[in-house]
């Protein structure tokens, strides 16, 4: 299916956007990077990133707290949390975890697993093309 989806990819002028992924699993980190790549993304080791994609596997009481760092580190304009059992996580966790990174800046985050994002990698930079959350004073 990506290959598929790769094959009939033709992006929009100006479409680049940088990237960050952070993964314990270095397979999967190249496998992202090359699918990222092909779609007009460039990976970055150093902040700020366009978009920051994060290998959430396992979930744990303190990845709430972890997310939340990472996202004050990196700075992204959005964020694509990416795991393998995506309904095995606590609805009201995932929340507190979202809106604690919303507070730094993140405009979109979303939630995907790890077999969708592999199957159809653009589904990684949907978050890039919302709109922007407009901040009141």
């Amino acid at each position: 299916m990506a290959r598929q989806e790769m094959i009939h990819y033709h992006p929009p002028p100006d479409h680049s956007f940088t990237f960050h992924i952070l993964s314990p699993d270095p397979a999967w980190i190249l496998t992202l990077e090359s699918q990222l790549q092909t779609l007009c993304g460039q990976s970055t080791h150093e902040a700020p990133a366009d978009l920051l994609v994060v290998d959430i596997d396992p979930w744990l009481p303190s990845s709430p707290h972890q997310l939340e760092t990472w996202h004050l580190h990196w700075v992204p304009r959005a964020s694509v949390l990416l795991t393998s059992t995506p309904h095995a996580i606590p609805a009201a966790e995932l929340a507190d975890a979202t809106t604690a990174c919303a507070a730094t800046g993140t405009s979109t985050i979303r939630l995907h697993g790890k077999l969708e994002a592999a199957a159809r990698p653009s589904v990684i930079t949907v978050p890039l093309h919302a709109p922007r959350i407009k901040k009141s004073a």
